[in-house]
């Protein structure tokens, strides 16, 4: 999503590297469909956070999209080291992922299809972490994943989602 305020401190960076990073996984590529997805055509899929989308209902044709937000963990530790210490930044990330329920009529191959999504994103990010100027991923840890709410409204398609925690050092 485009804004006007350009992300200069450590916390907003974290976010817009995550955020490419997904855009960059091939899995997430793939998912979005044909023809062949590049980065910046993902990007458009991704939301920097979930209060964009929360009071919408109209989420049917949407999906698949991931939302990228801060959790509230962020800190400074010590990090000492030869004639001088200093303070290095790390936090964690939420990553939600979620897409329309493929197979509504086999929960077995449902299941397994956005398991194969969820987990091919996280394969994904775990080898592009901190290649390049990639954001240094230090640990990711799903947290949800489930099938749409019993109690969803009927003009709206089953699907998917789930709730990736991301750790990340500077």
């Amino acid at each position: 999503m485009p804004t006007s305020v350009v992300p200069t401190s450590t916390l907003a960076l974290a976010k817009d590297a995550l955020q490419a990073i997904v855009a960059k996984s091939a899995t997430f590529q793939a998912r979005l469909g044909t023809p062949p997805v590049t980065a910046a055509v993902a990007q458009l899929a991704i939301y920097k956070t979930y209060l964009r989308l929360a009071g919408e209902r109209a989420f049917a044709g949407k999906r698949p999209f991931a939302i990228v937000a801060n959790i509230c963990e962020f800190d400074y530790t010590l990090f000492a080291g030869g004639t001088q210490n200093y303070l290095e930044p790390a936090g964690a990330l939420w990553l939600y992922l979620t897409d329309a329920d493929k197979y509504p009529d086999d929960p077995d191959a449902s299941s397994v299809d956005f398991e194969n999504f969820v987990g091919g994103v996280m394969d994904d990010l775990s080898n592009l972490a901190a290649v390049s100027d990639n954001l240094a991923i230090s640990a990711m840890q799903l947290d949800m994943m489930r099938q749409s709410p019993a109690d969803q409204s009927l003009s709206e398609p089953p699907y998917w989602e789930s709730l990736v925690r991301v750790l990340w050092k500077s």
